[in-house]
């Protein structure tokens, strides 16, 4: 860059606007530097600089340019709000805010200082406060679609989403091409379980540009719900192809395939979802999910382990750790992460019937029946605690009330082979052998196969002194 030496600061400013406009910022920021060296006091020059610096991503040196322009001319709104603007790209936030608002006091009625302002409150989750921010930025321009997008965030945020939802449709109405509000739009209605209107809202972030990866992802979580598998699966897929370090979509890849039975496919889904967010406890779940619907139970453990490591608040983890265990026969640790759900949640149903079915196996009959009778105080109709329950009385030989338990099931499930085999073995131990017959036949009728009916069935025949072919 070659000038006269008497060149004034004017025409430094005028050759960096120009090289700025043409996007050689390079260039333009020796301009500014020329500038600022016939002029030391120019805070335009400062400004301009600040505003290349921020093109080339020069943050912590655009901040010091700004800072400079400010300083110089304490009255200059636009310096004080992308000074607000680079420190919220450093995430200092609280000072960011601080910019802003002089930039508003400087000038009240700028529509961008104080929609950035809306933006740092929404990051400090200030966010009834950010609503008037985005609310004011409306008053001064409503026919903005930013603003009616920010707007739309902050009310997500504060779970009001019909408020959200008419927000978004606002900002559409503006520009019906605005693929983040499409987008978002979907994001608050698969929050209210509207996962067709969600699947039609990413249709149309991807109309608007077919490359946005979180709206193939979005795409695939509400197919999901939708109950269509291998849709989900396929769009999950296209999202990885478009950025193959997107952790959701790894995720949801892997939900879909869990539905659909393929847990080994699933299984890697999850594995690659976690070498990119190592902390997700859900992923960590879903991988020992997996792992335990293919036996791999010691390494579904682990992986229920790490996930409690990130959420030790996990109740269905804790139980699912805990029926692990089980399954590797270590029924005292089963029992003990029973407890610790029942810590968390003591109206878990699931953990009272689990931890039963563990102090089963350690014989420990008197507390199993007080957890099976727990579960059945929060969930009366769950014939599998009935039915258990009525075992471990049998263990104690408390025959009575195993009958009543098996009628109690009975009503609820009449044809439920196990209970009245277990109601026939009581009645055989009560020596009430007519009864006995009679309920070993309903048995057999409902499940011809089943051998431990036949053998009592001979039994009871012979107690009753009845031929066999009775």
């Amino acid at each position: 860059m070659e000038k006269s030496e008497n060149i004034c600061a004017e025409d430094w400013i005028a050759e960096g606007d120009a090289l700025s406009n043409n996007e050689q910022y390079e260039e333009a920021g020796e301009a500014y530097n020329m500038a600022i060296a016939c002029d030391p006091d120019s805070a335009t020059a400062w400004y301009n600089k600040g505003n290349t610096l921020l093109f080339l991503d020069r943050y912590e040196e655009a901040l010091a340019a700004f800072d400079r322009a400010t300083a110089i001319a304490p009255e200059f709104a636009s310096a004080w709000y992308n000074k607000g603007y680079v420190l919220g790209k450093l995430q200092r936030y609280e000072e960011a805010l601080a910019a802003s608002c002089q930039a508003i006091a400087i000038e009240p009625r700028k529509v961008s200082a104080w929609q950035y302002k809306g933006y740092v409150l929404e990051e400090l989750e200030r966010y009834e406060e950010a609503l008037e921010a985005y609310d004011q930025e409306i008053a001064l321009d409503s026919d903005t679609a930013t603003a009616w997008y920010g707007k739309g965030n902050i009310l997500d945020r504060l779970s009001r989403y019909d408020e959200a939802l008419a927000a978004y449709r606002h900002a559409l109405s503006f520009d019906p091409d605005y693929a983040a509000a499409w987008y978002n739009n979907g994001c608050t209605l698969e929050k209210q379980e509207r996962y067709e209107e969600a699947l039609t809202s990413y249709d149309e972030v991807i109309r608007c540009d077919p490359g946005h990866a979180p709206a193939w992802t979005g795409r695939g979580y509400a197919l999901e719900e939708l109950g269509r598998y291998e849709e989900a699966c396929a769009a999950h897929k296209h999202a990885i192809l478009l950025d193959p370090n997107d952790a959701a979509a790894w995720y949801g890849k892997g939900n879909a395939l869990t539905e659909l039975g393929r847990n080994e496919e699933a299984l890697a889904a999850y594995t690659r979802a976690l070498e990119i967010d190592p902390e997700d406890a859900s992923a960590w779940y879903n991988k020992g999910f997996a792992l335990d619907e293919l036996h791999r139970y010691s390494e579904a453990v682990q992986a229920y382990s790490r996930s409690l490591e990130i959420n030790p608040d996990d109740t269905l983890a804790w139980d699912s750790m805990g029926v692990c265990l089980m399954n590797l026969e270590q029924f005292e640790e089963a029992a003990g992460a029973f407890d610790l759900a029942l810590d968390l949640d003591p109206e878990d149903a699931s953990a009272w019937y689990h931890k039963g079915c563990a102090l089963d196996e350690l014989h420990r009959y008197e507390e199993a029946v007080q957890a099976y009778c727990r579960s059945l105080e929060i969930s009366p109709d769950d014939t599998d605690s009935w039915l258990n329950m009525g075992m471990a009385l049998y263990n104690l030989e408390r025959y009575d009330e195993v009958i009543d338990a098996c009628d109690i099931s009975l009503e609820i499930s009449p044809d439920d082979a196990d209970v009245w085999s277990i109601r026939g073995d009581a009645l055989m131990r009560l020596k009430q052998y007519e009864e006995a017959l009679w309920t070993y036949n309903r048995v057999l009728a409902i499940d011809p196969e089943h051998a431990h009916a036949w053998y009592n069935k001979g039994i009871a025949q012979n107690k009753v002194r009845r031929c066999p072919c009775c």
